[in-house]
């Protein structure tokens, strides 16, 4: 599925094409029986390198890091071994949700039933929507995003969340930081009153027109009926300039494959790739742009132990009730009385 990302950018397309790249990142995922796992991120490069990605890409020496540059794609590899699920996660969780970058949690949960243990791996992309100014379940139900989804192409879904959604997620950036840059003392409240009168034309001067600098500062002036003060000026050119950034980040083109390894028989996943004990998920960054990606898989090792230590108290329990009648026949066989 690939949500059309021009719709969210029709005037912005010179800073998208500014900021965009593409990148394939492949992650596998082995879990181990014992509740270890060993994670290995292979990405192709291109000639912008790892340290530009906007993903989590292990760079540190504690990784087993190898660079093919001769093969093209040129490759790059980290892998490493972690005690726990848990400690994987560590791995991400020092990424702020203010970065503009990818955020990832995993987690691991095992159930023990005995005769067997249940594994359950779940990983989260967290959504990629820089502004996080609105929520895309205040204009669509959970029915119409599920479809969406599902269908892929529906340009009228498509024009819907341009219009409905996007719009008012880059006005209200916009205000948002039109008000961070005055500050309190220069009383923005009264300025964006008068700026939210004129919401839709605004919006409609930056995403359509690409308005920018003195030209749109003009239009607001023309729109407002008022002269801007210069920090004013300045706190317009300054949203714009964060709008434009935020959006680069959105055109970041990347393609993901998830691999995760189970230990035991795959019991239900919500990966459409079944291989063995191996599950695949492909998709692209549009995926999160709007909410989360849950990936999760849930796996059942037998527990032989188990089985083991059960016929051995069946067995013990049968000999225990033999004994108990061999020795009750012989107390009676030994009383004349009875």
């Amino acid at each position: 599925m690939k949500i059309k990302k021009e719709w969210i950018i029709i005037g912005l397309i010179g800073w998208a094409l500014f900021f965009s790249s593409c990148y394939d990142i492949k992650t596998t995922t082995r879990i181990f029986p014992d509740g270890s796992c060993e994670r290995t991120v292979v990405v192709e490069e291109d000639s912008s390198g790892v340290a530009d990605i906007p993903f989590p890409v292990p760079v540190d020496s504690t990784w087993i890091i190898t660079y093919d540059g001769q093969s093209d794609p040129k490759l790059y590899t980290a892998v490493k071994r972690f005690p726990s699920v848990k400690a994987l996660n560590g791995e991400y969780a020092g990424v702020p949700d203010t970065a503009l970058t990818v955020r990832i949690s995993q987690q691991l949960k095992k159930r023990f039933r005995w005769f067997n243990t249940v594994y359950r791996y779940e990983e989260t992309y967290y959504a990629q929507d820089p502004f996080k100014t609105k929520s895309i379940g205040d204009y669509f139900t959970r029915e119409e995003l599920n479809a969406y989804y599902i269908n892929e192409d529906t340009l009228d879904m498509e024009n819907r969340i341009y219009n409905e959604y996007w719009r008012d997620v880059i006005l209200e950036s916009f205000f948002q930081d039109v008000t961070t840059s005055l500050g309190k003392d220069d009383e923005p409240e009264k300025f964006i009153g008068l700026l939210k009168v004129h919401g839709d034309s605004i919006v409609h001067l930056i995403m359509e027109k690409n308005q920018s600098g003195d030209s749109l500062n003009m239009n607001i002036e023309y729109l407002l009926g008022i002269k801007l003060k210069q920090n004013e000026k300045h706190a317009v050119d300054k949203a714009v300039g964060m709008i434009g950034r935020k959006v680069g980040f959105l055109m970041e083109s990347m393609d993901f494959k998830n691999e995760v390894s189970m230990p035991g028989l795959i019991l239900d996943t919500n990966a459409k790739d079944i291989e063995g004990n191996l599950v695949r998920w492909k998709f692209d960054d549009d995926r999160f742009v709007l909410e989360d990606y849950l990936m999760w898989v849930e796996s059942r090792v037998v527990n032989r132990w188990a089985m083991t230590v059960t016929g051995i108290v069946c067995i013990l329990l049968v000999v225990a009730l033999i004994a108990g009648s061999v020795i009750r026949l012989r107390i009676r066989k030994a009383d004349p009385a009875d």
